[in-house]
């Protein structure tokens, strides 16, 4: 009987059946029953950012936006593909227009597969908070500072930057409060020149950091060179010409300043020893004098003690000057065939010469030599440039530059005919 039962396939297929349908209730009530699970903090992306950025100069202030917390509930089969990497929450900014605080909807971004058909969702909060502002830009001043010391004897130049200027965006109220880039540099006892590519702080007008975290800048670093200069004391030099019966022992002088403080760079400095003044003529003076100059400062330093002009006073006291008038003239080198006459019969000279010897030069002492190498082979008065000679006294000089005119003539001067006959 049994055996007739079991073989009957009727009775089979609704045993399987009903199998069926316990095991089906089994999965669906016990194994794949409804669940929630719950994902908090989870960040808000934006859609449309970059594009309210460039056609309307508006930014949202990433500060201000939080997260949201998302519980799904459905059915454990559903739900467990559920992850925190695999989900995501958007806010579309299409809409927006203008600067100001929005209450915003978002959308979930589920597993592919998964639809808010098959889970429910309960958002907190159900709308994020958005605050847009004006974007704009402004250039900013790059400066630098020191944070430390430089050697004795050395200084420090103004800091140079590539760029000069950083370009700074982000909300206008944020943007407006910037005074200046700052870059610092640490280092203690300088003595050498620093180059780096250095990162720099926003700072606003207080001196206060600005927060950079809605900002956006060109350059994240700057090229900064801060000069470090060597200072140094250089002296003042001045050269004579000596001659014409003075020396450098017939003098004495002072050079007002007589040095000066520079700073350049040590490898410039190493070759300047003395900056030298312009040559004074001894030969030329009468008295004691004194001379202006500006003071030659090479391109290659800086002079640090402000003073711009020398002040050379030279004073004369070995030698003492004289006028003595001389009829002794030689004529020298007359052109062949020509005869030679002075023009004048006297000529004043004036003489310089040791104070113990001076009183002793007279008109004897002096002969006026005029050569006439150079002269032209023509009749006629030509000026001739007369050497004066102090005979007996070596250390005897004669000022200044003396001319005198001769005459040429093809006859000889007892032949020329008498013109006031």
């Amino acid at each position: 009987m049994l055996n007739k039962v079991l073989g009957n396939k009727i009775f089979i297929f609704i045993v399987s059946l009903i199998l069926a349908c316990v095991l089906w209730g089994y999965v669906v009530n016990v194994v794949n029953e409804e669940i929630s699970v719950s994902i908090n903090n989870i960040r808000v992306t934006f859609e449309g950012a970059q594009e309210l950025k460039e056609t309307r100069s508006l930014q949202i202030i990433e500060s201000q936006v939080g997260t949201v917390n998302l519980s799904f509930t459905g059915k454990r089969s559903d739900i467990s593909k559920i992850k925190r990497d695999n989900i995501g929450v958007t806010v579309d900014l299409s809409s927006i227009r203008n600067s100001g605080e929005f209450s915003l909807a978002y959308s979930v971004n589920l597993p592919d597969g998964l639809s808010e058909d098959q889970v429910s969702i309960v958002r907190s909060p159900y709308y994020v908070r958005v605050i847009v502002v004006k974007m704009v830009s402004l250039e900013v001043q790059v400066a630098g500072e020191l944070a430390g010391s430089v050697a004795e004897n050395y200084i420090k130049g103004d800091f140079e930057f590539q760029p000069e200027k950083i370009r700074v965006s982000g909300p206008d109220s944020v943007v407006a409060s910037i005074s200046r880039a700052l870059v610092t540099i640490r280092a203690e006892n300088l003595s050498k020149s620093i180059r780096a590519s250095s990162p720099y702080t926003l700072l606003d007008s207080l001196g206060q950091e600005v927060d950079m975290s809605d900002i956006t800048v060109d350059y994240d670093k700057v090229d900064a060179f801060l000069p470090v200069y060597l200072i140094k004391e250089v002296p003042l030099k001045v050269n004579f010409i000596e001659g014409n019966g003075i020396t450098g022992k017939d003098i004495t002088y002072t050079v007002t300043p007589n040095r000066v403080t520079v700073y350049g760079f040590a490898e410039d400095l190493d070759a300047i020893n003395e900056f030298v003044l312009p040559t004074i003529d001894l030969t030329q003076m009468l008295k004691s004098e004194e001379f202006t100059y500006q003071i030659p400062i090479s391109n290659d330093v800086t002079n640090l003690s402000g003073e711009t002009e020398a002040v050379v006073s030279v004073k004369i006291v070995g030698v003492a000057t004289k006028t003595v008038t001389t009829s002794n003239f030689v004529v020298t080198n007359v052109p062949d065939g020509f005869y030679a006459q002075v023009a004048r019969n006297t000529l004043s000279v004036t003489i310089r010469a040791p104070k113990s010897q001076i009183e002793y030069i007279d008109s004897n002492n002096i002969r006026v030599v005029l050569d006439l190498s150079d002269a032209g082979a023509y009749n006629g008065n030509q000026l001739i440039e007369a050497t004066v000679i102090v005979d007996g006294f070596e250390d005897a000089g004669v000022i200044g530059e003396y001319t005198v005119a001769v005459t040429l003539s093809n006859r000889p001067p007892e032949q020329s005919p008498d013109t006031g006959s």
